[in-house]
């Protein structure tokens, strides 16, 4: 078998369309602000955006129009329930980390903006 996807991908998008159940994992992403919208499908069901970040005790989950800022180094990955799209923000002037954030695509996720 063939190791599809096992490198980090980096991209550059304005918005990424999540429909339910799909993932995307951030990894060194500390201090990027995400923001939610819901995605352009009517009569979909209120989206929500589950996100988990390591090292951190509580979930966050945002519904259109919120935002949050990644407060950890390690890994972060977001779940979509219901259709939503995803924004990834530098937040503020700040250090320039030792490593550029990248998408994980070695588990079935979606291709994530790098800043």
């Amino acid at each position: 078998m063939h190791g599809w996807n096992t490198k980090s991908l980096q991209l550059r998008r304005e918005w990424i369309s999540l429909q339910a159940g799909d993932s995307v994992l951030l990894r060194g992403a500390r201090g990027l602000r995400l923001e939610a919208t819901a995605s352009p499908v009517p009569g979909e069901p209120f989206p929500l955006l589950w996100l988990t970040e390591e090292g951190e005790l509580d979930d966050v989950f945002l519904r259109p129009g919120d935002f949050h800022v990644l407060r950890g180094n390690g890994s972060m990955v977001a779940t979509a329930w219901g259709p939503i799209s995803l924004r990834v923000l530098t937040s503020a002037p700040m250090a320039t980390p030792a490593t550029a954030p990248t998408a994980d695509l070695s588990a079935p996720t979606q291709a994530l903006p790098a800043q």
